[in-house]
């Protein structure tokens, strides 16, 4: 194995050669071991150039073709970038907004990718382009000591680029106005001057960016140098002049106006609304439930069984099924992130990513268990499940007594979310009675 001095010899000799975003790449994963990296180019409000990346076919249509058909306009690394953020190495969760997990972005883009953590450096050119070096791990966050030492390794990530992509900029051949360069909003700015100029105050618009850029109320104020109070009515009066109710009505307003391709964003939207969620895995479970036959092939091998129903894994994941029994009840966990099959259940609740929920469910499952209201009896066994980004669980509830002889639809209506992770039970069949 090479050393690093010897992996840095290698990136200089690939400057200026179609080697060196993979010997660079090389380089930095000896300093620290990431899952995936990806090199884009970003230039004013032109669409990102993607100059390297190590995903695999099935990842790559998530984090590549589908981010750059407009997702990437709402991404914290690129509004960096169009704000000539400082050269350095930054986690995403330092400079991205304060409700980027309760953001638009986050969760109808973002959560596809299943990432644990994306750390980046930033390369200012002087030509105008801006360079993020996007390390990327599925399963664990970087350490301390990994960051520090991924900083040290800042001067060689820093110098090679410059010296290799010293005139990228013509690589946009014009797509990027030269105007555009430096104003992070511009686009949001715009579409809102398109159609809002008559309707919304200059400050009403500024608020408007800011929160479809998933700023909260507070992260508002402070940076208008407003109140909370006032920021909140603004928020308010924007949205009742624009008819919307809630920040993704306001992206979607957003789209309309130009900001991104309508049918890019739209289909992201709809995919999270209409697409995946709850409601599949509540049909998988109602199948399982009137057909013995379904449940078999289901225990046995999920994939091929939900396959029948026309559901997948939209990132490549293997899916187990477990039924809870008389004997045994089945709860899934995910101790080192957030792995979860949210296809099938859509996003994972905030309580689910939580280091109590992730450390208790596999100490003290009962304890949590009675925390969320599920008592057992004593008789029957508890067993937690490990999720990881290569195998998810869905926990296959039993049957409320009462519900014998109903139809998938009914059933259907008994399925929970919880009741599919093992932190509650189906509703009872009374209640719909």
């Amino acid at each position: 194995m090479k050393t690093s001095f010897e992996k840095i010899g290698d990136v200089i000799a690939a400057i200026g050669s179609d080697r060196f975003p993979q010997a660079l790449s090389r380089a930095i994963q000896l300093v620290s071991p990431f899952d995936y990296c990806v090199i884009f180019g970003y230039y004013g409000t032109a669409q990102p150039l993607d100059l390297y990346d190590t995903f695999p076919a099935s990842k790559r249509q998530i984090f590549v073709e589908n981010y750059q058909a407009g997702p990437y306009l709402l991404d914290p690394f690129y509004l960096a970038c169009t704000t000539r953020l400082a050269s350095g190495l930054y986690r995403l969760k330092d400079i991205a907004p304060d409700r980027f997990l309760q953001g638009e972005y986050f969760r109808n883009y973002y959560v596809q990718t299943g990432l644990a953590e994306e750390i980046g450096y930033f390369v200012n050119l002087d030509d105008g382009v801006s360079i993020v070096v996007s390390l990327m791990c599925a399963n664990k966050v970087f350490s301390a000591k990994d960051f520090r030492d991924l900083n040290q390794f800042l001067p060689v990530v820093k110098s090679s680029i410059e010296k290799n992509w010293p005139d990228l900029s013509a690589r946009f051949e014009g797509k990027a106005d030269a105007n555009d360069q430096g104003k992070g909003t511009i686009r949001l700015e715009r579409a809102f001057l398109k159609f809002g100029e008559d309707i919304l105050t200059p400050r009403e618009r500024e608020i408007a960016v800011l929160i479809a850029q998933s700023h909260s109320s507070k992260e508002v104020a402070g940076r208008l140098n407003i109140s909370i109070k006032t920021a909140e009515n603004h928020r308010a009066n924007l949205m009742r002049k624009l008819g919307v109710r809630d920040v993704a009505g306001l992206v979607r307003f957003v789209v309309r106006q130009g900001l991104v391709d309508p049918a890019a964003m739209e289909a992201i939207l709809e995919t999270y609304e209409k697409k995946v969620g709850p409601h599949l895995g509540a049909r998988v479970v109602a199948r399982a439930w009137a057909d013995e036959g379904f449940r078999a092939r289901l225990l046995s091998d999920a994939n091929a069984a939900m396959a029948e129903l026309g559901i997948s894994g939209r990132q490549g994941e293997h899916v187990v099924a477990v039924a809870n029994t008389d004997t045994t009840h089945n709860m899934v966990v995910c101790t080192l992130c957030s792995c979860y099959p949210w296809p099938l259940l859509g996003i994972p609740p905030a309580w689910y990513k939580s280091d109590a929920y992730r450390s208790r469910a596999v100490r003290e499952p009962r304890k949590v268990l009675a925390d969320f209201g599920v008592t057992l009896p004593e008789a029957q066994a508890v067993r937690v499940w490990d999720s990881t980004a290569e195998v998810r669980y869905l926990v296959v509830p039993m049957r409320p007594a009462g519900a014998e002889g109903w139809g998938e639809e009914r059933l259907q209506k008994l399925v929970t979310r919880d009741s599919m992770i093992g932190t509650g039970l189906p509703r009872r069949a009374e209640d719909l009675a």
